[in-house]
């Protein structure tokens, strides 16, 4: 009798887990249950790689942490589409002691317009829009916007229509007039002061259709079209997502691509009870030790006690390394991880491929690629920037310092999650990077 208690007791908790598991990922729990069993974690010496030369990454992380130039990080290496080697090093929060956690949460911020232009790509192939589709097309307000030209005497600024309709494509590639802040030029004081920040959408107490509608307010620094500039066009394209779909940004990305992949730690905002998983950000001061963030801390942070309405495309995801592991596999296997594909080879190629033609970008950018596609850049070619990375091999970063490199020749993933500014400030970013090519055997 005791046994049959036993044995139903089991079948009951198995049961239990099953719906619990279902009840979460209500849109197709079979999906996320197979491609939680993709990427398996392997020896290294099982997908070609040294386990003794990867090793070397701890130690990279943890003179970094002793010499106070860094907090703490989680780096991922796979290969294969197999996890060959974590690391995670340091603490979470110097000030509390906690240790650095592998499934430790991150602000993965910019490295979110990778997940935009995946989004994007899934609505094209369903025939939902063209690239060369006019914006305002879907947001009327753009079909006002104005490109602003420094008046005469240097003070303030002229409008004038702009020369080219703004379109879809514009916003992906950055070629759309509207860069964070201006960057320093005629129009920064104008923009910051309409909250037009760099990275501050998460935290406004407004809709993505409201922030969006604001920005459409502002002029245009450049024609669309016109040159390269870092800026807002993947957060408005997340607005146009909202509309073609008819979803908001956060309920498609969960619905379509994180529970897909089994991206279960991977939202735009935390509960309360997730906080302790978020690490604290911190600045390099002047001389070059570790300044804790007095704005953007776990204990008050908008990604947890915000209030939760705006969903920026361009940098408000939050991630883990495992959950980003997999979405980067699913790009290098060509739109497809485990029995789920979101895109077709086609479309990812696209992302992929040189979008900016011949122009030259800035040194910032060059540090993780000379070109750029639709949410990604590639490193197309050999010159001063590049390290031990293939050709064709593309990625992104986040400004509080997370990175993703694909390298499809070599059928390899490298991630790496700090939370600091500047990014990579000390380079550390890129040397572990090579220490995973210095790994390969074969």
């Amino acid at each position: 009798m005791l046994r049959k208690k036993a044995f139903f007791l089991l079948i009951a908790t198995i049961l239990f887990v099953l719906t619990s598991v279902g009840a979460s990922f209500a849109g197709n729990p079979s999906e996320y249950l197979s491609n939680r069993s993709v990427m398996p974690r392997v020896l290294p010496k099982k997908v070609g790689l040294s386990a003794e030369r990867l090793d070397r990454i701890e130690g990279l992380i943890q003179d970094e942490v002793d010499a106070n130039r860094l907090a703490g990080a989680v780096a991922l290496v796979a290969r294969k589409g197999k996890i060959a080697y974590t690391a995670s090093v340091g603490k979470m929060d110097i000030e509390s002691g906690r240790q650095m956690q592998e499934d430790a949460i991150f602000r993965i911020m910019s490295m979110s317009k990778t997940i935009t232009a995946v989004a994007t790509m899934m609505l094209y192939e369903e025939g939902k829009f063209l690239m060369q589709d006019p914006l305002d097309r879907y947001i009327a307000e753009y079909g006002t916007v104005q490109v602003a030209e420094p008046a005469e005497n240097q003070r303030g600024f002229i409008t004038r229509d702009p020369a080219k309709t703004l379109t879809l494509r514009d916003l992906l590639t950055h070629r759309a007039g509207m860069p964070y802040m201006d960057e320093g030029g005629f129009l920064s004081e104008f923009y910051v002061a309409n909250n037009a920040g760099l990275f501050q959408a998460y935290g406004y107490d407004e809709s993505l259709e409201d922030y969006v509608a604001r920005l459409a307010s502002l002029p245009l620094v450049d024609d669309p079209g016109g040159a390269w500039q870092y800026g807002f066009g993947p957060d408005v394209m997340g607005r146009v997502i909202e509309i073609i779909s008819g979803q908001s940004l956060d309920q498609f990305y969960r619905e379509r691509i994180f529970e897909p992949l089994g991206m279960k730690d991977s939202a735009f905002y935390l509960d309360e009870t997730e906080a302790e998983r978020l690490p604290s950000v911190y600045f390099a001061g002047n001389d070059g030790q570790l300044l804790a963030d007095p704005i953007e801390t776990p204990a008050d942070s908008p990604f947890v006690f915000g209030p939760k309405k705006l969903f920026s495309g361009g940098g408000g995801v939050l991630s883990t390394a495992e959950d980003f592991a997999r979405f980067c596999q699913m790009l290098l296997n060509g739109g497809v991880l485990g029995d789920t594909r979101l895109l077709s080879r086609k479309s990812v190629e696209l992302m992929i491929g040189n979008q900016i033609e011949n122009e030259e970008v800035t040194d910032f950018f060059r540090f993780w690629g000379d070109k750029h596609g639709l949410g990604v850049a590639q490193r197309t070619k050999r010159g001063q920037y590049d390290e031990l990375e293939s050709l064709g091999t593309f990625g992104f970063a986040g400004v509080f310092y997370t990175r993703f490199w694909v390298d499809p020749q070599e059928d390899l993933v490298v991630i790496w999650l700090a939370q600091m500014l500047p990014l990579d400030y000390t380079g550390v970013s890129e040397r572990i990077k090579n220490v995973a090519y210095g790994a390969i055997l074969d």
